[in-house]
C-alpha cells in the first residue's frame, strides 16, 4: 500500500496537491505552511479493493502516532482513475521541533522532504513480486498528475513491510538497485532516478522499542502499549463494524486473542458467553471446593453430592430438606 506528504502555502491553497514550489536554497517560514481546505475535493478519497483489516488499523495507529505535523489520509486517488495511494501523509511545517519524532517510525518522517508515497506489505497481505515497479509507478503518476510539484526529488517512496524478503532482494537487484543501511531497520534504495526508502517493521519495532508497530509485524502483542492499542481497537463498536468486512479480520482476531491476556478476553462478555461450549468439568476445573460452592443454597449443595455420600447422610439430616429434595434423594439412592 502507499503513502503520500505534501504541504500547501496560503497563496495556492485553492489548487490541487501542493502549494508552490520551494527550492532548497529558498527561505520558507512555518506560517507559510498550511493545509489546502478541501484536500478531498481536490484528490478524491476511495477504498481499494485489497485494503485488509491490516490496513484499517495501520491507519489507526498512524494517526495515533506519527507527529503531530504529519497528516495521514488513507486510500488517496491519484486522479478520476485507478491507481490509488493508500495514505497521504502532509508535511505542515518546514522545520518541526527535532524532539517532536511522534511516537512510532521516528526516523522516517524527517527523511521526508515534501512528498511521500509509501506501500504498505501486511502479514496478511505480503510483499509480491514487482510490488517495488508498482511504487515507482505510483511515485511518477503522482508526479505527473501535480503540476506545482517542479522536481522530482520533492518525492520520495517508502516501502513499509514486515521484514525483507527474498522476493524483495530480488526485486531490488532486478531493478539494478542496492540497499544502503541506514541502520536500525531502516535502509535506503540507492541507484535510480527516485529516492526510496524501506522500512522494516520487525527491527524497527525492536529498536525503538516500539512494540504496537512490531505487533503489524511478526511481533506478538505482548508488551503493555501494544496490548492497551488492540484492546482499545476491539473495544471500539464502530471501529470493529467496519473492520470485520475487510479481508484478514478472522486470521486477525484468531491471532490476537491468543496473544491477549484472558482479562482482555473476557471483557464485555456477560456469564453465560464466557461459559458457552464448555462441558461442566471443564468450567469448574481450577476452582477451589469452596469457590465452586459458593453461591449455592443448601439444597443445590445436597444434591451436587454423588450418591455414595448421600447414602452416609443420617435420615435425621434429610429429613431437614424440602420434600420435593427428599423426594430426589429418595430417587437416587433407593431409601
Amino acid at each position: 500500500m502507499h503513502c503520500v506528504l505534501s504541504f500547501r502555502t496560503k497563496a495556492h491553497s485553492d489548487e490541487p496537491f501542493l502549494g508552490r514550489t520551494v527550492h532548497s536554497d529558498e527561505p520558507i517560514s512555518n506560517a507559510d505552511l498550511v493545509l489546502p481546505a478541501k484536500l478531498e475535493h481536490a484528490i478524491g478519497i476511495w477504498m481499494s479493493p485489497h485494503r485488509t483489516v491490516w490496513h484499517f488499523y495501520f491507519t489507526i495507529f498512524l494517526r495515533q502516532r506519527a507527529p503531530d505535523w504529519i497528516e495521514v489520509h488513507d486510500e488517496v486517488s491519484l486522479s478520476d482513475e485507478r491507481p490509488r495511494i493508500d495514505y497521504l501523509f502532509l508535511r505542515k511545517v518546514r522545520d518541526p521541533p527535532p524532539d517532536n519524532t511522534g511516537r512510532t517510525l521516528c526516523r522516517l518522517w524527517p527523511l521526508i522532504p515534501r512528498i511521500a508515497i509509501a506501500e504498505f506489505k501486511s502479514i496478511g497481505r505480503p510483499y509480491r513480486k514487482r510490488g517495488l515497479a508498482r511504487l515507482f509507478a505510483y511515485v511518477f503518476a503522482y508526479f505527473a498528475g501535480a503540476s506545482d510539484v517542479k522536481h522530482l526529488r520533492d518525492i520520495i517512496g517508502v516501502l513499509i513491510v514486515p521484514d525483507r524478503t527474498p522476493t524483495l532482494d530480488a526485486d531490488v537487484a532486478a531493478m539494478g538497485l542496492e540497499f544502503r543501511d541506514l541502520r536500525d531497520g531502516y535502509w535506503e534504495l540507492t541507484g535510480g532516478l527516485l529516492r526510496l526508502y524501506v522500512v522494516e517493521i520487525d527491527r524497527v519495532g525492536d529498536q525503538e522499542r516500539d512494540g504496537v508497530l512490531g505487533s503489524f509485524g511478526h511481533h506478538h502483542a505482548h508488551t503493555r502499549d501494544a496490548g492497551q492499542f488492540w484492546v482499545e481497537q476491539l473495544g471500539t463498536k464502530e471501529a470493529m463494524m467496519e473492520a470485520k468486512q475487510l479481508e484478514g479480520y478472522q486470521e486477525l482476531m484468531a491471532r490476537l486473542l491468543t496473544e491477549l491476556p484472558p482479562e482482555a478476553r473476557m471483557a464485555g462478555l456477560a456469564p453465560q458467553e464466557r461459559l458457552a461450549g464448555l462441558a461442566p468439568q471443564e468450567r469448574l476445573a481450577g476452582l477451589a471446593p469452596q469457590e465452586r460452592l459458593a453461591g449455592l443454597s443448601r439444597e443445590q449443595i445436597l444434591l451436587g453430592l454423588p450418591d455414595d455420600e448421600l447414602r452416609r447422610l443420617p435420615e435425621s439430616y434429610l429429613a431437614t430438606f424440602p420434600d420435593s429434595v427428599r423426594e430426589e434423594v429418595r430417587k437416587r439412592i433407593g431409601r
